[in-house]
């Protein structure tokens, strides 16, 4: 091991530190390595050879098409983030009731985890987080912890039946 390679600078070394001399040397030339294949990052799908006419007519026609519908599109959006936004109302509510019942109760989020069995990170951002979309077990969990239950209800929407 130590004996079989000759390195001047290894006369006060130990055998272990001896046998690792080329080491530092190796991840120089590792790095090195690296620097001159630069790592590109691309999408699975990705290609790097031109589309055919055919994918190409396909890929503008799919183009003309959105741009032809884009007024409808952008409705449809502006639609359902209005229905998220009046959903999140109603849930920043909900959070702020179940909030308000627990700090009536005296509990601290460390009573709420062992009784629910969510972790106090997670009910922190619950009460919170103004972005929090909680799955109806969560709620139904932090409520039980409580001593509350939820109530889910299905009335008449402001857009009627069909629309």
């Amino acid at each position: 091991m130590a004996g079989d390679i000759e390195s001047p600078a290894l006369k006060d070394v130990g055998p272990i530190e001896a046998s690792l001399w080329w080491l530092p040397q190796f991840a120089i030339n590792v790095s090195n390595v690296e620097r001159r294949r630069p790592m590109i990052k691309k999408n699975k799908h990705q290609s790097d050879r031109p589309l055919s006419d055919t994918e190409q007519a396909k890929l503008d026609a799919a183009r003309k098409d959105v741009a032809a519908h884009a007024d409808e599109l952008l409705d449809e959006a502006r639609e359902a983030k209005a229905v998220w936004n009046k959903m999140r109302v109603t849930l920043r509510a909900v959070l702020s009731e179940l909030k308000a019942e627990r700090e009536r109760q005296g509990l601290s989020l460390a009573d709420m985890e062992l009784r629910s069995g969510l972790k106090k990170s997670a009910l922190s951002r619950l009460e919170n987080d103004t972005r929090a979309n909680p799955t109806l077990l969560t709620l139904q969990r932090y409520a039980d912890a409580l001593g509350r239950a939820l109530d889910l209800r299905v009335a008449a929407s402001e857009r009627g039946r069909n629309s």
